[in-house]
């Protein structure tokens, strides 16, 4: 579950998008070498799946306002069609799984409960049973529903979703995702707020809309976090890569003239309106410009 307490923790460069850090896995009998995955060509929309639940025998989740902060993030990418952000709420295993039978996604964003199962020693996430109550998923039940064709990027914004048990290096759910050849899962490694899960995430989101490698965008994300209210969790964040690069995606040919020429079409469309409306009306008067003025740095 996201707790309610957390530790103050001091800054570092942690957050930086010039050298941002990101974690690999290595272990004395296996070695997780990275991989040369070349960033994955998509031609817009890139699909995103938006997974929420929240079991009536747990504490809530706010996964309506973290859907929120994650579309209005997105919004300008929603709006010229580069991001389709679809929603999955109540989630249990064979709902995800008939949604990603489907027609495959690039992101999967989890938003709900995490923890430990200490009886078989793995990290899990908390999906919903038949009746609307905790369904604990590790790593290997998540693994074998992405298997047609995995995200290239997974966010599990939930506690300790980066967290291993014992000696096993593998035994955490984020570490068992990039394991099964998920390219990069985003995580938490400590217990973490349910409001910072939220504003993490809506920096997040805001750097990738730049374009920004995902290992940059966690980094700005945690750079949310301590100029906000939540510097106690700014390092709880952290990103797994089994990829060389945090670049995971490119556009394909022709989508970076289909994005200008819809640039092109909305400042295009938006001057006709304009002149439009100063031949009908004629000159506005001073104070008119002036109250349009104030208004605008309002808003």
């Amino acid at each position: 579950m996201r707790s309610k307490n957390g530790a103050r923790a001091r800054p570092n460069v942690a957050w930086s998008i010039r050298l941002p850090i990101a974690r690999k896995l290595f272990s004395k009998l296996q070695v997780m070498r990275p991989q040369p995955i070349a960033p994955l060509p998509v031609h817009p929309p890139l699909r995103v799946l938006f997974l929420a639940a929240s079991p009536i025998n747990r504490d809530p989740v706010d996964g309506e306002r973290e859907w929120r902060r994650v579309r209005e993030a997105l919004a300008p990418l929603i709006f010229l069609r580069w991001v389709k952000l679809d929603r999955l709420d109540h989630a249990t295993l064979e709902e995800l799984d008939k949604k990603l039978s489907g027609k495959p996604y690039h992101v999967l964003h989890f938003v709900g409960h995490g923890g430990l199962d200490e009886k078989k020693d793995v990290g899990v996430i908390v999906l919903l049973d038949g009746r609307g109550g905790a369904s604990h998923v590790d790593g290997g039940k998540l693994s074998n529903l992405l298997t047609n064709k995995p995200p290239s990027l997974i966010v599990l914004n939930a506690c300790d979703g980066a967290r291993g048990c014992g000696e096993d290096l593998f035994s955490g759910i984020a570490q068992a995702l990039i394991r099964r050849e998920v390219p990069a899962v985003a995580a938490m490694q400590f217990p973490v707020l349910d409001d910072t899960a939220i504003e993490w995430a809506a920096g997040f989101y805001r750097a990738l809309t730049r374009f920004l490698p995902v290992d940059a965008a966690v980094a700005l994300g945690r750079r949310a976090l301590f100029r906000g209210d939540h510097q106690a969790e700014w390092g709880t964040p952290v990103i797994y890569l089994r990829a060389r690069s945090g670049r995971l995606f490119e556009p394909r040919r022709g989508a970076l003239l289909s994005l200008l020429m819809t640039l092109l079409l909305v400042l295009g469309v938006s001057y006709a309106v304009e002149q439009r409306s100063s031949e009908d009306y004629g000159p506005a008067p001073q104070e008119r410009l002036h109250l349009r003025g104030v208004d605008n740095q309002q808003g």
